[in-house]
């Protein structure tokens, strides 16, 4: 809704069908004032509100922008001024396109809200994939169904956690998704192998990976350990 004078006056004038000098002459004034009051430049008087508001076919609540809960739009007035001028049987079938029109809106928004698109995304059961350092040509994997919009779209492949040594940010039984990189740096989390043994861990300053868990020591990497990264978690899903 308009929020000034010279605004609700263009307004309601074009929702009359009037051009300024048409409604200049039904005032009986010069054109340019109303060229005038709808750009604020100058403001009619208040003896100009009666003849205005007749002239427009509005109420004076309303050119002065006196609005309630009750208050009509142009538009809905003009609605209620085409509705008013039909035929009995006319009123009626309009009343039935409008609670049909209703009807079909409620009905694309609720298919709508329901539409989920789904996408197909390997994941792998650790710690016994993580073990061979072979995520992509390991069989041990499934194909589960997520929500297209919760994969991250850099991500290669998912691993389901195992164990509470991540937790909170990472339950046990929750998957998380990787991008495999080759490096990574301190405080990334990741997928490393060590040993043949698979970790979902942070990465530490000093050759260590870390545990989000307080109760898990970190991994300390020792001279002739085999450290390999499989990659970087960038996204995480709970069932």
């Amino acid at each position: 809704m308009a929020s000034n004078y010279g605004e609700r006056l263009k307004m309601y004038r074009k929702h009359a069908n009037l051009t300024q000098k048409e409604l200049a002459e039904k005032l009986g004034i010069d054109h340019t004032a109303i060229s005038n009051w709808e750009r604020d430049i100058y403001k009619y008087d208040i003896e100009m509100l009666i003849p205005l508001s007749n002239a427009l076919g509005v109420s004076v609540t309303d050119l002065l922008g006196f609005y309630t809960d009750y208050s009509l739009s142009p538009d809905e007035e003009q609605l209620i001024k085409i509705y008013r001028a039909l035929e009995e049987a006319d009123k009626e079938t309009l009343m039935k396109l409008g609670q049909a029109l209703k009807v079909l809106k409620n009905s694309i928004k609720t298919t709508t809200d329901k539409v989920k698109t789904f996408i197909s995304h390997p994941v792998f059961l650790m710690p016994a994939s993580a073990g061979t350092g072979q995520f992509l040509d390991s069989d041990e994997y499934e194909l589960i169904d997520f929500p297209e919009d919760s994969v991250p779209r850099d991500s290669n492949f998912a691993v389901r956690v195992s164990g509470n040594s991540m937790e909170p940010d990472y339950p046990d039984k929750s998957i998380v998704f990787i991008k495999q990189v080759k490096t990574l740096e301190p405080g990334e989390v990741g997928i490393f192998i060590v040993n043949n043994e698979g970790f979902l861990k942070k990465l530490g300053d000093s050759n260590n990976l870390i545990s989000i868990n307080p109760n898990y020591k970190d991994i300390e990497i020792k001279q002739f350990d085999d450290c390999r990264i499989v990659g970087k978690v960038v996204g995480t899903y709970n069932e």
